[in-house]
């Protein structure tokens, strides 16, 4: 059995509709949606609705701490958003999660999104939802699928640590200071060099 895995309280309807047609041309495939949320006697409905039965596993509400083990369950993590001002000026830490985990990850190229992980983060990006289910459809048959979460994993681990955040915030205060001092016409000597 393979696993598509969506983490979020915000999996709708029209999620599960658009995700679909993939889910029934894979009868080994599960979707396995983490969390709760206020939507959830409406997809349970769907569900049904749309014969998914035994193929839509809800997990309800998790602890935080158990979001590991669980993230662990996926194959290929999904993040099909719809494009709307909402969602493009989101920034959806469920993916950074996925990354982190190592976990190869989908997501429509939501505008914050791509806008931070660039296209080096290891996540694939799709304009729309039904194309992230195909491209996750595809991922899921490729020999290297663990590659491909390992560069996620790698990314998190380098560019969205602590250290790299403090890093980068020092560089730019430090060049936001270079241009104060070249208006003013003083000149800024690098860190750590003394007279």
């Amino acid at each position: 059995t393979r696993y598509w895995r969506d983490w979020s309280s915000d999996v709708c309807s029209s999620d599960l509709r658009t995700l679909h047609p993939a889910l029934a041309s894979r009868p080994d495939l599960r979707l396995l949606v983490l969390g709760d949320g206020e939507h959830r006697d409406q997809l349970h409905r769907v569900v049904r609705q749309l014969g998914l039965d035994g193929r839509v596993v809800f997990t309800g509400r998790i602890e935080y701490e158990q979001l590991p083990a669980h993230l662990r369950l996926g194959n290929v993590a999904i993040n099909p958003f719809e494009h709307m001002l909402t969602t493009d000026c989101a920034l959806p830490h469920k993916v950074l999660q996925y990354l982190a985990m190592g976990l190869p990850t989908v997501s429509t190229d939501l505008e914050g999104l791509v806008g931070v992980l660039g296209h080096v983060s290891g996540a694939r990006f799709e304009a729309t939802p039904s194309l992230v289910a195909q491209r996750a459809l595809d991922m899921l048959d490729r020999e290297d699928l663990d590659a491909l979460g390992r560069q996620g994993r790698t990314f998190s681990i380098s560019r969205l640590c602590i250290q790299a955040a403090v890093d980068s915030m020092e560089e730019t205060i430090l060049e936001l200071i270079k241009r104060s001092d070249s208006r003013r016409g003083v000149v800024t000597k690098p860190p750590g060099q003394f007279d």
